[in-house]
């Protein structure tokens, strides 16, 4: 999540922590059809009738947002500044400081009520100032506004300070850029700017650093560019060479400096790919090369890395939407270009799609191109992956950390209901570990969140990792569902011809209260030089609604019989392990009790939960499954896994 979609995303949930947890799905629906009203007046009288229906609610502060922000479009500013400062003074005191940031990056966005923006984001930063994690964007904030007011120079020296720490940011570097340029330092500008673009900036440095280079001698852009991409890679020593210029050669190729080089890397970062590359890799060298071979006008080569990778390219990823409508502008394929900057634009605003669409459709054209994308997007007609293809017997493991009160993990969690009607178990194991991010969800327990430090903690929901070794980030609303199964049945595949290191079968029962767990493993001469056997026990389905939506949590890991998993001596042994089931349940209901006595619990209070913990507590034994597996404890690859019903 960027910087300043971070300040409004606080802002809207920032007073859920000052009133009851428990969420009224009627009043998200109603303010969400607030929210939706064209007529500002109309939109006005609305919130006022909510507030009056609804007192107490958790939406306090979006409501207080959609005040703020249709006043201003309505240009009644004081009006604005009134419910602001109203706003603020229902908070206490020392915890005011997100309220003020985002109150005054509103303002300076709108440009309106500076002064005021700015007592805010000063205030702000007085707050934070012993907060390295806020004060960087509260900063940002503050010069964002006197930038706005008409002092760069002032706003590039808190920029330089707001930077610390985040100089791979491109949103913080694109506002040094912007301030830079204000304060009449070109150079400086282009400098900064550049880094933005290979930093992954949404195209609005781009446009930028393109707009100011024509101010310079071609020479100096190029010493420019090449000094950053030096310096990028110095930096990046330490991770693969060919990743890091493979980047660095789109970045040269969009800037138009030194085509050659570009090509060579590119090239040879595609001439690496092997079954052993990472998906993420795999997109981002095909889309690179195809950036460089744009710049070079070789558009069917282009072409042709786009179109291997379309399926699993991110519809976030600007630059390769903006690419492949370029080449089908340059082939006259004007419908399949509009298509392309249409499939761009459904996750994003990209300055440089928009301008591209618009030489296509109007604006409301575009809109409706947008929304019937989208529906197509958010459904799936997968079919059945056919067992024969599972040649080598290997079992995928995939592992998602997610969470109820998620919505990036929207998508992932209906591409996961998805990937287990596709591949049977005796292809795919799935398992889903709920954690406290960004709320409390009750589908946590101690267990998920020490397979959550298991795997070095610190990253959010949603996140997958198959196999133990291949990491993958990101999701979003619904209509990212299509892409997040294509790029996770991409990553199955390859992992299905993946000889296993070991054999694994046996039983689960249950007997009473009871079940009995017998495993027999048989080495296929694995290389492992730590391996460890995990245990799961998961329901299979398990129904219970959190903020995102999602009704239906699938594989949900209830137990880890060793969280940190058990050493084995060999591969060739016997494990037997029982799970007491009303020990389980007691532990369950201990946990949902009072949840912050455990260390998985990291939020500021407890409110209590939504509804239904008394289901939540209870087990169905009719709906449970084991997932056994064997994984190296230093590299953390699985080397097989293995599922059961519990019988």
């Amino acid at each position: 999540m960027k910087p300043h979609t971070f300040k409004l995303a606080i802002f809207t949930i920032l007073l859920v922590f000052y009133s009851s947890f428990i969420l009224a799905q009627s009043d998200r629906d109603n303010l969400v059809n607030i929210i939706s009203m064209k007529s500002s007046r109309e939109k006005i009288d609305a919130l006022h009738k909510f507030q009056d229906d609804h007192p107490g609610t958790p939406y306090t502060g979006r409501v207080v947002q959609e005040f703020i922000a249709t006043f201003l479009d309505m240009n009644e500013v004081d009006s604005a500044l009134f419910q602001a400062d109203e706003f603020i003074k229902t908070i206490p005191e020392e915890s005011r400081g997100e309220v003020y940031n985002d109150i005054a990056y509103m303002l300076a966005e709108k440009n309106a009520g500076l002064d005021t923006a700015l007592i805010y984001s000063t205030r702000a930063v007085d707050l934070v100032q012993n907060s390295p994690r806020y004060l960087s964007m509260y900063l940002d904030t503050k010069a964002y506004v006197l930038y706005k007011k008409g002092e760069p120079k002032a706003a590039v020296e808190i920029q330089k300070k707001a930077v610390k720490g985040h100089e791979n940011d491109p949103i913080y570097l694109y506002h040094l850029a912007l301030f830079s340029e204000a304060a009449g330092n070109l150079n400086d500008a282009l400098k900064y700017s550049a880094q933005a673009v290979l930093q992954g900036d949404d195209g609005t440095s781009l446009v930028k650093f393109n707009e100011w280079a024509k101010n310079i001698k071609p020479s100096l852009r190029d010493s420019i560019v090449m000094d950053i991409v030096h310096n990028f890679i110095d930096k990046m020593k330490d991770i693969d060479e060919k990743a890091v210029r493979s980047n660095a050669a789109a970045f040269m190729a969009e800037t138009r400096v030194n085509l050659k080089l570009a090509n060579k890397w590119s090239e040879e970062a595609v001439n690496s790919i092997n079954d052993k590359t990472l998906v993420e890799d795999y997109i981002n060298y095909k889309k690179n090369a195809a950036i460089v071979k744009t710049a070079d006008g070789k558009y069917e080569e282009a072409l042709k890395d786009l179109i291997k990778v379309k399926e699993l390219a991110a519809p976030w990823s600007s630059d390769y939407w903006l690419t492949l409508g370029k080449v089908y502008e340059s082939l006259n394929k004007n419908k399949d270009a509009f298509d392309a900057y249409i499939s761009g634009l459904v996750a994003s605003n990209n300055l440089m799609l928009i301008k591209s669409a618009e030489k296509f459709a109007s604006d409301k054209e575009i809109q409706a191109k947008i929304e019937k994308k989208k529906e197509q997007l958010s459904s799936i007609e997968a079919g059945k992956f056919k067992s024969s293809k599972n040649k080598s017997s290997n079992v995928v493991l995939a592992e998602l950390f997610t969470g109820a009160e998620c919505n990036p993990c929207i998508a992932a969690d209906r591409a996961f209901e998805e990937l287990s009607e596709y591949f049977p178990r005796t292809a795919l194991a799935i398992l889903e570990y709920h954690v406290h991010i960004p709320g409390p969800d009750p589908l946590t327990n101690p267990d998920t969140f020490k397979r959550y430090s298991w795997y070095g903690g610190n990253f959010g929901t949603p996140t997958v990792f198959f196999e133990g070794k291949e990491k993958i980030t990101g999701g979003g609303p619904k209509f990212i569902t299509a892409n997040r199964f294509n790029v996770y049945k991409y990553v199955v595949k390859k992992y299905l011809d993946k000889k296993p290191e070991v054999q694994i079968s046996g039983n689960a029962r249950l007997s009473k209260d009871k079940i009995d767990i017998n495993i027999s493993l048989k080495s296929n001469k694995s290389e492992s030089v730590n391996p460890i056997l995990h245990i799961a026990l998961a329901e299979k389905s398990v129904k219970y609604t959190g903020a995102n939506g999602i009704d239906k949590n699938i594989f949900v890991v209830r137990d880890l019989l060793d969280p940190l998993g058990t050493k084995l001596s060999s591969l060739d042994e016997t494990v037997s392990k029982e799970v007491n089931l009303q020990e389980l349940k007691e532990n369950i209901t201990s946990y949902l009790t009072n949840p912050t006595k455990d260390p998985s619990w990291r939020m500021p209070s407890f409110h209590g939960w939504r509804s239904g913990m008394d289901e939540l507590k209870k087990i169905d034994t009719k709906n449970l499954a084991v997932v056994v597996w064997v994984q190296d404890n230093d590299t953390k690859e699985v080397l097989q896994a293995h599922y059961m019903d519990v019988n």
